[in-house]
């Protein structure tokens, strides 16, 4: 019943009707969380974010945080992907509600998920971007920097550099190459 009313909630978001997919969503948590299997726990994590995306979507900012925060529930083992799909909706949903610092600490768990995956899923610059553009360049260059995925996201930090009127690494390194070369000859 749990997998037919899921299909059902992909189907009303995909013919964008996002109110009867998040009650079909809705019901499809409370059959879950009736289940007894182990086959459970794998499918209310996504089940969950799925809710989560349609909350942010139909503007429910709180319920979207407070569904993120029980997709993220270790005993769920979400995947990597998946913790980095939730994060990224509660920083939207944190911002959209001006929590800053909340939407910060979402922020730094996509930067430490992008390290720990080691690349750069589809999506994730532009939700970046869309992000340093309501926190501030200045903030996300900071963030940006201070983690491990730092390398990984070089073209977005210079872009942000060129924004924030510094001189961007790339500009270093081409100057750098250049005194080498002067230095040779």
């Amino acid at each position: 019943m749990a997998l037919a009313c899921v299909g059902q909630g992909l189907a009303l978001r995909e013919l964008d009707r996002p109110e009867e997919a998040l009650e079909v969503f809705e019901r499809v948590v409370t059959l879950l969380d009736q289940g007894e299997h182990d086959w459970v726990r794998d499918r209310l994590g996504p089940v969950l974010v799925n809710k989560a995306a349609l909350e942010l979507r139909c503007h429910r900012y709180a319920a979207a945080v407070e569904t993120v925060g029980r997709a993220l529930d270790p005993i769920l083992e979400p995947s990597p992907a998946m913790r980095l799909l939730a994060h990224t909706i509660r920083a939207k949903a944190t911002l959209s509600r001006g929590q800053a610092s909340s939407c910060r600490d979402d922020i730094e768990g996509i930067l430490a998920l992008l390290a720990e995956v080691g690349s750069l899923p589809k999506g994730v610059v532009d939700v970046l971007m869309s992000l340093s553009v309501a926190l501030g360049p200045r903030d996300m260059h900071s963030l940006i920097q201070a983690s491990p995925a730092a390398s990984l996201l070089s073209p977005l930090v210079t872009a942000l550099e060129w924004e924030l009127g510094m001189e961007p690494r790339v500009a270093r390194e081409v100057e750098e190459v250049a005194r080498d070369i002067r230095r040779i000859w």
